[in-house]
């Protein structure tokens, strides 16, 4: 079991499917822990990951990263068409950073809902980050609209979505979006301001934390797992 961190190195897309294509070593280690926020793997280097996710890469059945956990793809020029592939090929993975790739856009967060009603990627996802990826309100309306409605095929197990730095997450439409989300999910943590009326102490202090997090994501090493 391996953790991978190559975080800000200026790696391309060239470079990042390099890696996508690693294949599993001959004792059969894979990596559960990716760490690849603030490189340049644009939407090529994003389905180069999705596909060895998938293990449907270079490296055939034989891929290092088909029961990743972890990846951090933060800051890395995605746009909506990479964002949604690594959503759609997430299998195993249970915690996805997307922070600040903000040609995500409302094209994206709608892509991404539209992939996993189809059953495709999400299901395992605990924890997921789209914050700063310039979602506005159509993209947050729709994608909390389906987590309302869709609650068994709509990222079913996702506890904590952080939308902080979108601007589809400020002002009245949104708190009323909200609000209604928290009704009807009232076990996902969403985190987009530093404190909210009616959440529990435990929930306040993971929200502020992770809201501290994503203020400083460019500075903070990224938390290995187990």
């Amino acid at each position: 079991v391996l953790s991978m961190s190559m975080q800000g190195c200026g790696i391309g897309e060239a470079g990042v499917s390099a890696i996508a294509s690693t294949p599993r070593a001959s004792r059969g280690v894979l990596v559960k822990t990716l760490n690849l926020r603030g490189n340049k793997a644009g939407d090529v280097g994003a389905n180069a990951l999705a596909a060895a996710i998938a293990d449907e890469g270079p490296a055939g059945g034989e891929s290092a990263f088909s029961t990743l956990k972890t990846l951090d793809v933060g800051a890395n020029r995605l746009g909506a068409a990479g964002a949604v592939e690594l959503i759609r090929h997430s299998g195993p993975v249970e915690n996805l950073s997307l922070f600040g790739n903000e040609a995500v856009g409302d094209n994206g967060a709608v892509a991404m809902v539209d992939a996993v009603r189809t059953g495709a990627g999400g299901q395992r996802l605990r924890v997921l980050d789209i914050g700063g990826c310039g979602i506005g309100e159509e993209g947050m309306t729709t994608l909390c609209d389906a987590l309302i409605d869709h609650p068994t095929e709509v990222f079913p197990v996702l506890e904590t979505l952080v939308v902080g730095g979108n601007p589809g997450a400020v002002g009245d439409a949104w708190e009323a979006v909200l609000e209604k989300l928290r009704q009807a999910r009232p076990t996902l943590d969403v985190a987009w301001r530093a404190a909210d009326a009616g959440d529990s102490q435990e929930q306040h202090q993971q929200k502020n934390k992770l809201l501290e997090q994503y203020k400083q994501q460019q500075e903070l090493p990224f938390p290995s797992t187990p």
